[in-house]
């Protein structure tokens, strides 16, 4: 399991954005390796993860030595489109093609328009 840790935690988004070109249709496709929350059991499980710094002849350290984690609770992406906080929901489809889970979602959001505070938009 350590290995699959730390092959899973070999890539960041936001700190060394990796891209995959498709050679068909020439368009760049961001890649995020990330470990389900459900992999990580504990704080300290997650304390020892290893960190390697590429081409490194070191021996990788555990985060526990780098950096101090504490528990905590915040958006996990501040985002904002015409100066107004918004929040970005993601999702992914198994089993479905994505023009009947793009008509599901429209009909949720339709239905829940008539529900929004005042000065909400979807």
């Amino acid at each position: 399991m350590a290995q699959d840790l730390l092959t899973s935690l070999s890539g960041s988004f936001q700190t060394s954005p990796t891209f995959y070109l498709n050679p068909q249709n020439h368009v760049s496709y961001n890649i995020a390796v990330q470990t389900p929350q459900y992999e990580v059991k504990d704080l300290q499980e997650l304390q020892n993860f290893p960190i390697a710094t590429n081409g490194s002849a070191q021996q990788p350290q555990i985060l526990g030595n780098l950096a101090s984690l504490v528990r905590g609770a915040e958006p996990g992406t501040l985002s904002h489109y015409d100066a107004q906080p918004i929040i970005d929901i993601y999702g992914s489809v198994e089993g479905a093609d994505l023009a009947s889970v793009a008509g599901r979602i429209q009909k949720i959001l339709s239905d829940s328009k008539a529900k929004l505070p005042r000065g909400t938009e979807i």
